[in-house]
């Protein structure tokens, strides 16, 4: 195994080890328009930063789930990696599936948070009760009061064999199933 990856103790440890390392190299290339924009490693430290710090403010700690329902994308790559760098579980959601099946993943996985691409999203999962919809663009305009240190010791305490991601399942029979990831 490539010892960078083996000396890692967490997802959240390889990609702050890799932003290090590589900050001036492209980390992205994400499509805008006709062109693609290179975002580098450091940047999208920066920008992984930032969402950690509007995760922060929610409220979320190590453990949490947090569901987040949208297109591929730049941002949902963004919102992963923080949750990474804090051990809060990232629990994606088709943004195809219908708003009742949306509904059971965040009821089921127990999130408190859900973040979306957009309203349409939004909409799948508005109204359920104990859960704060938002979408990128309002997570970045939370901002907790976290610096880097903080930053770091959120991400020393996170550990390999934490549960980094549930992914949902429809299975072949009943309600889908979560599956966690490590």
């Amino acid at each position: 195994m490539n010892p960078f990856i083996a000396e890692a103790t967490s997802l959240g440890d390889l990609l702050r080890r890799s932003c290090k390392t590589f900050a001036d190299r492209p980390a992205f290339f994400v499509p805008e328009k006709k062109e693609f924009r290179t975002v580098v490693y450091k940047d999208l430290w920066a920008d992984t930063v930032k969402y950690a710090k509007g995760i922060d403010a929610l409220g979320l700690k190590k453990g949490d789930r947090l569901c987040v329902i949208g297109e591929t994308a730049y941002e949902w790559a963004v919102l992963d990696w923080a949750c990474q760098i804090l051990g809060v579980v990232l629990v994606p959601i088709y943004p195809t599936l219908p708003d009742d099946q949306a509904q059971y993943i965040v009821s089921d996985s127990g999130a408190k948070v859900v973040v979306t691409s957009g309203p349409e999203h939004s909409k799948k999962v508005a109204n359920m009760p104990g859960v704060r919809t938002l979408t990128y663009a309002g997570l970045a305009q939370e901002q907790s009061a976290i610096d880097d240190a903080e930053i770091g010791r959120r991400t020393d305490a996170v550990d390999r064999h934490d549960t980094a991601t549930i992914i949902y399942t429809s299975g072949t029979t009943g309600k889908p199933k979560g599956v966690e990831l490590t």
